[in-house]
């Protein structure tokens, strides 16, 4: 099969790369970057550049679509909208124009909002940044491509916190983000710990992304994350446990966490160094962010790696 893997030069992209190869398919890398696993495979272009999009396209019978501005600070905030829905718009025009038949887009469960227990994927969104209202808003355009004609087969797949070895994303939200404070050795854990957060294997995400290329028409729209969901209090312990390093017992209130935090940042803004205890790290811990996979596991999935082995084999390597 031919494949246009769109943003694979990053940390879930790379994975789906090697499954795609291994495979046998025919593959291309439309990125910002060329991948450095696959050079060769890899043209360079943006989502926002017909120019760019409509020549890769061409010839392809399916598409994987990695490619998103994510959180970062600094960015304005038209970049979401112009790459995250802008890019949409012009990634399903070229697909409707090439007769491509399969799409496959990865989005996210920040679509549900923060503080969401067993989100499904019926449960209203409420997107509370403009990651995730642009990721729900190219949701709606590749729905509306797919709408199109009834051979059109798409997938759009809501992953939870994604980790895996290598990763060097640094937002709170992300698994090193929320990592990294917790191997300092001056880190009290904030809250009692109990809330739960849903986590995706990168390995386990890029193997059912790959196994969606032949997907039946229509569409589907499906949470990823691995079972059985972590208490915050089980990954501070896997966490410095794996680092040797110990777990306290001492905790700090949330409220108090985030006063604490609070002042961190605006310490960190008036002597313009980096802070040691930030507020959206503090919301992003405490928060409960799990997602229900009953629609998963109706799709066939069992994960090739448990999550523990997972966490092992990412703790065991450099998160931070």
């Amino acid at each position: 099969m031919r494949v246009l893997v769109v943003g694979a030069s990053g940390f879930v992209g790379a994975r789906v790369l090697d499954l795609l190869v291994a495979a046998g398919h025919e593959v291309t890398n439309l990125d910002v970057r060329p991948s450095a696993r696959y050079p060769d495979l890899s043209v360079v272009g943006d989502v926002r550049d017909r120019t760019a999009v409509e020549p890769a396209i061409a010839g392809q019978d399916a598409v994987i679509v990695l490619a998103a501005q994510h959180l970062a600070a600094g960015d304005p905030l038209s970049l979401y909208e112009s790459v995250n829905v802008g890019g949409a718009q012009i990634l399903t025009e070229a697909a409707a124009a090439a007769g491509v038949t399969h799409v496959v887009l990865v989005s996210s469960a920040a679509v549900y909002g923060p503080g969401r227990t067993l989100s499904q994927e019926t449960t209203p969104p409420e997107p509370a940044d403009e990651f995730a209202r642009t990721k729900l808003a190219a949701e709606r355009v590749f729905a509306g491509w797919a709408a199109g004609d009834a051979g059109r087969s798409l997938t759009v797949v809501r992953p939870a916190t994604v980790f895996g070895e290598g990763d060097r994303r640094t937002a709170p939200d992300t698994f090193p983000g929320l990592v990294a404070p917790i191997l300092h050795r001056a880190f009290v854990p904030a809250g009692r710990g109990l809330n739960r957060r849903s986590l995706a294997y990168v390995g386990n995400l890029a193997a059912f992304v790959a196994s969606r290329l032949d997907a039946a028409a229509g569409t589907v729209v499906v949470n990823f994350a691995d079972k059985p969901d972590l208490r915050a209090a089980d990954l501070v312990a896997a966490v410095r446990g794996g680092a040797g390093l110990r777990t306290h017992r001492v905790r700090i209130p949330v409220r108090i966490a985030l006063l604490l935090a609070w002042f961190a940042d605006l310490s960190a803004r008036l002597t313009r160094r980096r802070p040691v205890l930030v507020v959206d790290w503090v919301r992003a811990f405490t928060a409960e962010s799990t997602v229900a996979t009953d629609r998963l596991e109706d799709l066939g999935y069992k994960p090739a790696v448990p999550l523990d082995e997972a966490l092992e084999r990412t703790l065991g390597g450099d998160t931070a």
